[in-house]
């Protein structure tokens, strides 16, 4: 089961980490900041959270309502990621100019979650950065597997939660 409320206040931290640093002339690395990503040991799941927790304290530690909950995209759009499913094609990686990387995975500063929404359902939910969505809808429509989709391309229980609360891009 998914809770909608710790999401929002991710997606709110992520929207506020990136926009600030997103920068179309350097997609391979404006969103990698090396403060938010440690040696990748664990699950998939331990290293997205470490991540996120990571960029929360670097933020400050903001709290509500001081950092309200997103209840936008801010002009931005959610793309899923299966790591499991991905065949490291590097189509992705060509199409946007690095901000996928050869694995077909978003930077991790976009990185909000890690959703379980079912034993075979899993995956990463990343933040595309408004500059940097057009060059990601190419990159969905070229990778050869569906290990990179819109979140609002497929039907999900995630996708139902936002719809419900009323969060648009």
């Amino acid at each position: 089961m998914i809770e909608l409320e710790p999401f929002l206040k991710s997606l709110a931290e992520t929207i506020s980490w990136c926009e600030p640093r997103a920068d179309l002339s350097a997609p391979r690395t404006c969103l990698r900041s090396p403060e938010l990503i440690f040696p990748l040991r664990g699950s998939v799941e331990t290293v997205v959270e470490t991540t996120v927790s990571a960029r929360h304290c670097h933020l400050g530690f903001p709290k509500f309502p001081k950092t309200a909950p997103a209840s936008s995209l801010a002009g931005g759009r959610l793309v899923i990621f299966e790591p499991h499913e991905t065949l490291s094609c590097g189509l992705g990686e060509g199409e946007t100019g690095g901000f996928i990387d050869v694995e077909n995975c978003p930077p991790w500063d976009t990185w909000v979650a890690y959703l379980h929404e079912s034993e075979e359902t899993h995956y990463l939910v990343s933040w595309v950065p408004p500059p940097f969505v057009e060059k990601v809808d190419w990159a969905t429509r070229v990778v050869m597997v569906e290990e990179l989709r819109w979140l609002d391309s497929r039907p999900t229980e995630l996708g139902r939660l936002l719809k419900a609360a009323g969060v648009k891009p």
